[in-house]
């Protein structure tokens, strides 16, 4: 049976794993962060079937090709949320808030000669 969101679940959940631990979690939260701000899904398709394919095979467009603004290291962040190797991604929620929080403090990139 499956249970979730299919354009949020990580690729272990949709395998249908025995063994799904935070790192699912972090997964889905990195959907969410994705969507949030490119303003479009990490894994969409027109089907279920499609959008599983995708969240199992397929590797999402990096955040900075759809929104170059995007700091690049939290471009690099979200890529790790989003890694199918669950090894790869942060180990829980909190280290993904970490993560996250640790972005706050660096510099901002600089902006392309315009002014605001």
């Amino acid at each position: 049976m499956l249970i979730g969101t299919p354009g949020y679940m990580a690729p272990e959940q949709a395998r249908g794993e025995a063994s799904i631990d935070a790192r699912a979690d972090v997964f889905s939260l990195g959907c969410v962060l994705f969507e949030c701000l490119t303003g479009e899904p990490a894994f969409g398709g027109q089907h279920v079937a499609a959008i599983l394919t995708k969240v199992l095979l397929e590797e999402t467009r990096r955040a900075r090709s759809v929104r170059p603004a995007i700091p690049e290291l939290l471009d690099e962040l979200l890529r790790r949320m989003l890694s199918k190797q669950r090894e790869e991604r942060p180990i829980d929620g909190q280290a993904a808030a970490t993560a996250l929080h640790a972005l706050q403090r660096l510099p901002s990139e600089p902006r392309s000669g315009r002014r605001r």
